[in-house]
């Protein structure tokens, strides 16, 4: 099983509805278009979306749902939000590999956490930035999810894939 984590997009400092109401900003919006353009052009495909509730979350995978051409409902799951857990990740995943692909977009520090736990036993210290994505090819489900790390690209990088 591949899976695919995603930070969301550059989003709003603060917001009237506090930290789960921040909204991409423009810049956030169009940099996570390019991102998913880049997906998109390099033949990624996603099962199954799952997302952090909070809305600059919801708002990313929405955009890369749109792009990739995903036809499944987004779905979303609170262990994904910025306080989450690797073991609790760890069962998310093993209650969705019944499939072949799947995207989980989220926050930091957590994205780094369930990195670090899915590919060195949580002994890995991770820095995900804003849009970038990780892939990790799992090849362990008990006790708990492992992996191997395939790549961690930066949204530039993504972006020049785009063009």
């Amino acid at each position: 099983m591949l899976i695919y984590l995603m930070r969301h997009g550059i989003a709003e400092e603060t917001s009237s509805q506090g930290d789960a109401g921040r909204e991409l900003t423009q810049q956030g919006t169009l940099r996570t278009a390019m991102v998913a353009k880049g997906l998109h052009k390099a033949g990624l495909t996603f099962d199954r979306i799952i997302s952090s509730p909070y809305l600059r979350a919801r708002q990313t995978a929405e955009i890369v749902s749109r792009i990739t051409g995903h036809d499944q409902e987004i779905l979303f799951d609170q262990r994904l939000l910025p306080q989450g857990r690797y073991p609790d990740v760890s069962d998310l995943i093993k209650e969705n590999n019944d499939i072949g692909s799947l995207l989980l977009t989220g926050h930091e520090p957590s994205m780094g956490g369930f990195i670090s736990g899915i590919c060195a036993g949580g002994q890995l210290s991770v820095d995900v930035k804003k849009a970038s994505v990780t892939a990790i090819e799992l090849y362990r489900f008990s006790p708990s999810v492992t992996g191997s790390l395939l790549w961690m690209l930066p949204p530039g990088i993504l972006e020049g894939i785009s063009q």
